[in-house]
This record gives C-alpha cells, sequence and structure tokens, in this order.
C-alpha cells in the first residue's frame, strides 16, 4: 500500500496564486471538490465532474487545501 507521505493527489489547481477564480484540471471523473483552510476548517465546497473554474472571491487572503472526493490528499492554492 502507498503511505500518505507519498501519496499524491492526481488533480492540478491553476493559476496558483489565484486572485478571483481558481480551475481544477482532473484525469478522474470527480463531482464533488472540498476546500479548507490552513486551521483544517471546511470553507467551501465544488461540484463539478469536468475542468471548470470555481470563484474564490469569498475567500480571505491565505493558504488553503482542495481535497477531491473522499481523497485524503490534498492539493494547496494560495488566494491573493
Amino acid at each position: 500500500s502507498i503511505s500518505a507521505a507519498s501519496a499524491k493527489a492526481d488533480f492540478a489547481i491553476y493559476p496558483n496564486p489565484a486572485r478571483d477564480i481558481v480551475y481544477i484540471q482532473n484525469k478522474n471523473q470527480v463531482s464533488e471538490y472540498r476546500v479548507y483552510d490552513v486551521a483544517g476548517k471546511q470553507v467551501a465546497q465544488w461540484f463539478s465532474n469536468v475542468e471548470s473554474g470555481f470563484s474564490i472571491a469569498n475567500l480571505e487572503n491565505g493558504l488553503y487545501i482542495v481535497k477531491a472526493g473522499s481523497s485524503a490528499v490534498g492539493v494547496k492554492f494560495v488566494k491573493q
């Protein structure tokens, strides 16, 4: 089995850092994304099964982690 330390998310977020909108590029058909702040609090939830953009205009500036589906592995992005 793969260890959590070496696990890598199978999607990408761009641009990073971002201001108003982030786009998710995913090889798999994931329909749910959860956004967490650095304290681990879920601050947003996005639904899409295609490559699409999501507004981050309502988020405070800072570091966030996005997790796809039920995955424990996340991708970090910075809101400016």
